[in-house]
């Protein structure tokens, strides 16, 4: 009988432990294949400020319209990652010729129009794993616009690039599908910093843009 419940006790040893080993190697086997890069594309509604700008003298009532951004993002801690976004939208707007602006024979008052408004970011991510998250995005960078064509065709004052300082703050939520796939839905507001010369004492510099982005993220 001795024998017996010695032989049950060391059998069952044997078979506890390879299932011990299944159980607890599970997360680190999870831990072990998390992704040390993100690479993420999506698309979002851009709502875009008014700016005026004295160096051409002009107007740019500008419309909504879709952005489009990408990133790539190094993984620092398990849910935390560093990197670049750049984005880039096509939008419509009203420009407008200032009282202080030097005549434009493609549109002397005001038209419509189309331009880039386009960005390059350094972004702080916080918030990631598989399920259901909320996100925290830090970012600062350019933010420029150009290419300003009349409806008609025509090319307008500030066909040229202007470039300026921004940051945002976006927030969110998140649902990991795995250790390195999921999706993002945040709500981005940024400040963007233009220039005041030739613009009256009074005329604000700094504009804000709204835009509520969905993206896929994948690790590798």
């Amino acid at each position: 009988m001795r024998r017996l419940i010695r032989w049950s006790f060391v059998a069952l040893c044997a078979t506890s432990s390879p299932l011990a080993a299944q159980i607890f190697d599970v997360p680190r086997g999870a831990n072990a294949s998390r992704p040390g890069w993100w690479m993420s594309g999506g698309a979002g509604w851009l709502i875009a400020p008014t700016v005026l700008d004295g160096t051409t003298g002009a107007r740019w009532d500008f419309g909504d319209g879709v952005q489009y951004r990408a990133s790539v993002e190094k993984q620092v801690s398990a849910t935390t990652s560093l990197g670049v976004a750049i984005s880039h939208a096509r939008l419509p707007l009203t420009w407008s010729s200032l009282a202080t602006g030097v005549p434009n024979t493609v549109c002397p008052t005001a038209c419509d129009a189309k331009a880039d408004v386009q960005s390059a970011m350094l972004m702080y991510r916080g918030g990631d794993g598989p399920g259901f998250h909320q996100v925290l995005e830090l970012l600062a960078g350019i933010l420029r616009y150009g290419n300003f064509r009349a409806d008609n065709g025509g090319a307008l004052p500030d066909d040229g690039y202007d470039m300026d300082f921004a940051y945002a703050i976006a927030y969110g939520f998140g649902y990991g599908f795995s250790t390195r796939t999921g999706i993002t839905l945040v709500q981005d507001y940024s400040s963007v910093m233009h220039q005041r010369t030739g613009l009256a004492g009074g005329s604000g510099r700094t504009s804000h843009q709204h835009i509520t982005r969905l993206a896929l993220r994948v690790g590798f």
